[in-house]
């Protein structure tokens, strides 16, 4: 509450103990017990240091107003020791409250509806000057914050069946004490700050069911992603705030979130629901810098079925409605003031989100109107704490786009078996567009596996001398066109291209040996669209052949420099029949053919 304490009574909004008296009034109590949390934190490969005071989880009278029905201290007063830091220089991080704010740990474990918040703490770097100005740049150090609750009331196990399940975060980077005195805002006097490279990532997992153990709570597309995160590199800024992470709006308004079936016996004929959650919050600070949690740790879940909108809730969005007024008020007086606009705008998009009918998932609309209200409110409450603090804004990194797989497989056929050593070329365009090749090694099938983004891809092979693309598809049973290829996140498709050989097959005859024949060499010219020549040498039977790799089109042979007395005798050729020297109107590959023509020579001596 100190947050809003020193915000309200700075701008004039009303006093004290009325702000406390609005936002006690916003939910109704519902009094029962929850399973006891853990809250650990790990600095760089340190041990898990439980930082929770876990002798009494009374509630204040307010909190309780506010829904939660277990709440818990922080132990404020602890240190905990870093091991195995990057550059190998180990730190150890105070955890104390943040400014103006008491940290507590606060869970609300009701009939149809479930939270978790870990709000007002912060962690320091335990030094009042973090050294040289090589410490502030090469220095970092990871702070792994994770928790976890098992919500098992006896008002929440009869109330089995279709959940809705969401998570947020907010929070502050202070820069820290440096080789010149050191930064604002870290409780000491203003000196030379450094630039602000931190980040921070936010998976959470749910357990509801035997069938659903420790599952994403984040849908891993779409406006809550899969983990949230925030990265701030530069420019140096004494205090930078972060709010909800990658949804800085609540994502958009109606944001999608998956539902989850609560129920020990995976159906909800058993009617026992303990629905358990787990996250890992993983900061990376560059530097000396401090992490502040404003709400840092916020996961909700609401049953499809909750009423629509409750009278609490009605509250909580006149709250918002009002709080919003107020602040268009204040902008006109002060004018000019950009965190204030942005606020404003802010505030404008959380009650959007709110106001706006639920429509995904379009069977959990009452669920998610029930969380949309409780991060919206969240939400703006961090806003106000941030304005206090005069911490700058930031918007999170983009996130890394969804990714899936195309396997494209390349079989070939032709004389012997179709092994070849040529390479295949394809052309994959879509969101991720690329050129990929098969080099096939002597073999008659070959394959790559492509990483793209998810999207619809279309996959073309490029025309190789010597090879007809008889067939190309991709999916299942072969029955998706290689024009409308769909990846979806995590999935694969598999492209399958089947190739045969053009070829034209020259065989030699030699007639009226005298005994056994002679190894004789024969030439020939093939003029078409390959142009080449080719040689076929005869054996003791007088016989012999070569299979010559061209392109489709129409051909003519001509034998030519022939052995001592060796002379051409006939030619016979596919779809042409006996011809002359040279054998003409060749066509390649022939009807009825796999992709070759056959021509056969004789000789006679004389």
């Amino acid at each position: 509450m100190g947050y809003l304490q020193k915000y309200l009574q700075g701008v004039g909004l009303v006093s004290t103990l009325l702000f406390v008296g609005v936002l006690a009034g916003l939910t109704a109590p519902l009094p029962s017990e929850a399973g006891t949390p853990t809250l650990k934190l790990k600095v760089d490969s340190g041990t898990d240091t439980s930082i929770l005071i876990t002798t009494s989880s009374t509630c204040t009278t307010t909190e309780r107003s506010a829904g939660f029905t277990a709440c818990y201290a922080i132990n404020t007063n602890l240190t905990v020791a870093g091991l195995g830091a990057v550059g190998g220089v180990q730190r150890s991080y105070n955890v104390r409250n943040a400014p103006g704010a008491t940290a507590r740990l606060r869970v609300g474990d009701n009939a149809g509806g479930d939270k978790f918040s870990l709000i007002g703490v912060q962690f320091i770097p335990a030094v009042t000057n973090w050294g040289s100005a090589a410490a502030n740049t090469n220095e970092t150090h990871k702070l792994t914050i994770t928790t976890s609750q098992t919500f098992d009331s006896a008002v929440n196990v009869a109330n089995a069946g279709n959940y809705v399940w969401a998570m947020r975060a907010g929070g502050e980077f202070r820069a820290g004490p440096t080789t010149s005195n050191a930064c604002a805002g870290n409780g000491t006097a203003t000196g030379a700050c450094n630039n602000l490279q931190n980040s921070v990532t936010f998976p959470g997992k749910g357990t509801f069911s035997p069938a659903l153990q420790s599952v994403n709570i984040l849908r891993p597309s779409g406006a809550n992603s899969q983990p949230l995160s925030l990265t701030v590199a530069g420019p140096t800024a004494a205090i930078v705030s972060f709010n909800g992470l990658s949804n800085t709006t609540l994502g958009q308004v109606n944001p999608t979130y998956p539902t989850f079936l609560c129920d020990q016996d995976g159906t909800v004929s058993g009617n026992i629901c303990k629905p358990a959650y787990n996250a890992t919050m993983t900061v990376t600070l560059k530097g000396p810098d401090s992490f502040v949690l404003v709400n840092g740790d916020d996961a909700v879940g609401a049953h499809c079925t909750i009423a629509e909108v409750s009278a609490t809730q009605e509250r909580r969005i006149a709250f918002l409605t009002n709080l919003l007024g107020f602040l268009q008020w204040l902008e006109g007086r002060y004018p000019n003031r950009p965190h204030l606009s942005a606020f404003i705008d802010r505030l404008e998009a959380f009650l959007a989100t709110v106001n706006s009918p639920a429509t995904d998932p379009p069977d959990c609309a009452a669920g998610v109107r029930s969380v949309n209200i409780e991060f919206a409110t969240a939400a703006a409450l961090d806003q106000i704490a941030f304005m206090a603090s005069g911490a700058v804004p930031v918007e999170p990194a983009p996130q890394a786009p969804e990714t899936g797989t195309i396997t494209i497989t390349k079989n070939t056929s032709g004389p012997g078996g179709g092994e070849t050593s040529d390479t295949f070329t394809f052309n994959i365009s879509g969101p991720s567009p690329s050129t990929q090749t098969i080099p096939m090694g002597g073999a008659n099938s070959g394959s790559t596996v492509v990483t793209v983004n998810v999207g619809t891809y279309s996959i073309t092979e490029l025309p190789i001398a010597g090879w007809q693309e008889t067939s190309a598809s991709c999916g299942e049973g072969g029955g998706v066109s290689t024009d409308e290829v769909v990846v979806v996140a995590g999935g694969n498709v598999t492209c399958t291209f089947n190739n045969t050989s053009y070829f034209i097959r020259i065989s030699k005859q030699l007639s009226f040996c005298d005994g056994a024949c002679p190894s004789l060499i024969f030439n020939f010219h093939i003029v078409g669209p390959t142009t080449t020549d080719a040689t076929v040498e005869t054996n003791g039977e007088g016989v012999g052949d070569v299979i010559v790799p061209v392109e489709a089109g129409t051909y003519s042979i001509e034998e030519f420099n022939n052995p001592a007395n060796w002379h051409f005798g006939s030619s016979n050729c596919s779809g042409v029949g006996v011809g002359g020297n040279p054998a003409t109107g060749i066509f390649v590959p022939p009807l009825a053919s796999s992709g070759g023509a056959a021509c056969h020579f004789t000789n006679n001596f004389d």
